[in-house]
């Protein structure tokens, strides 16, 4: 019995990589014909972003090393369920060209989103982020509590929080920190610095989502990821680049939050997920976690993940 249970869950792992390739490969058509237009924001900075249907407005922000197109997939199923889904490419993502400036930060990301809103002129809005973008979204909702309808929370990492964990999840923590940090961002600032992107790009992507993660990738991704190198260096050279997240105003969040998460997730989240369901109000809060997914949930089991955003945000 044993055996077999095992046997099943390495098929389980199997068909999940097959069905990640497949949709970075061939994202099904959705959304391929759309061409990014530029939105020019605060302090000369111009952000892409493509967007598909009518109804209430839904934003998606990425995560490290990606873009606007890793949404393409969800956009059109959003939009079918009678939202305008927008997808946007950060600060330093491809194709935006803004140049670097010290200090880049999620919090600073979260300003850009802001902006972005208003010059869509959204008013108020469903945001939805990934990783690097959940962080980004976080801090939209705790600054601009008055722009934002719903958010959703996948995999936000609160590198901060990884010091200051429940008593039976201390030790764990700072051994993810130190990984983190030793595996992934210095690594991958010594690449940089010797002219090495891809060993830097690397060096993060298996600190984030476990060794072997960025060598398994096609080759057409791992150039995807080349091309957003920009906003690695930015991320490297800043020294604010994992702001910390006060908890008392994680309290006072009152902006309806879910969050999600991976059950084999290897990724900081998995110690900080929890974090965010103690501290944030329980009616303005709620986390489902995706048995057998990793970090990229909304890309193993797409359908569930549009179905349970679109649960949560309804009415809201």
């Amino acid at each position: 019995m044993h055996t077999f249970r095992n046997y099943r869950i390495r098929w389980q792992f199997v068909i999940a990589f097959l069905l990640v390739q497949f949709n970075l490969i061939h994202p099904l058509g959705h959304g391929q014909g759309l061409v990014p237009k530029k939105v020019s924001i605060a302090n000369d900075v111009t952000l892409h972003c493509v967007e598909q249907g009518d109804g209430e407005p839904i934003v998606f922000v990425h995560g490290l090393l990606d873009e606007y197109s890793t949404w393409l997939q969800q956009l059109q199923g959003f939009a079918g369920e009678g939202y305008r889904a927008i997808a946007y490419s950060r600060r330093h993502n491809y194709p935006n060209k803004n140049r670097i400036r010290p200090n880049h930060s999620a919090s600073l990301e979260a300003d850009d989103l802001s902006a972005l809103v208003h010059e869509l002129d959204l008013e108020k809005v469903h945001v939805v982020g990934h990783s690097y973008g959940a962080y980004t979204t976080l801090f939209f909702a705790l600054k601009y509590p008055d722009q934002a309808r719903t958010v959703t929370l996948a995999e936000a990492p609160i590198v901060p929080w990884l010091i200051d964990l429940p008593t039976n999840q201390q030790e764990a923590g700072k051994a993810q920190l130190a990984k983190l940090m030793n595996q992934g961002v210095n690594s991958a600032k010594l690449a940089i610095e010797s002219g090495d992107d891809r060993a830097a790009i690397k060096a993060m992507f298996d600190a984030i989502g476990g060794n072997g993660k960025f060598d398994a990738l096609p080759e057409f991704v791992k150039k995807r990821c080349q091309r957003n190198i920009l906003e690695l260096k930015a991320f490297l050279l800043s020294e604010d680049r994992y702001p910390d997240v006060a908890r008392q105003q994680v309290r006072r969040l009152a902006v309806p939050t879910l969050i999600l998460s991976g059950s084999q997730s290897v990724a900081t989240a998995r110690f900080t997920d929890p974090e965010l369901e103690r501290l944030i109000p329980v009616p303005s809060r709620k986390r489902v976690v995706f048995q057998g997914a990793t970090h990229i949930m909304w890309i193993e089991q797409p359908v569930r993940f549009r179905q349970t955003v679109i649960e949560f945000t309804r009415g809201k």
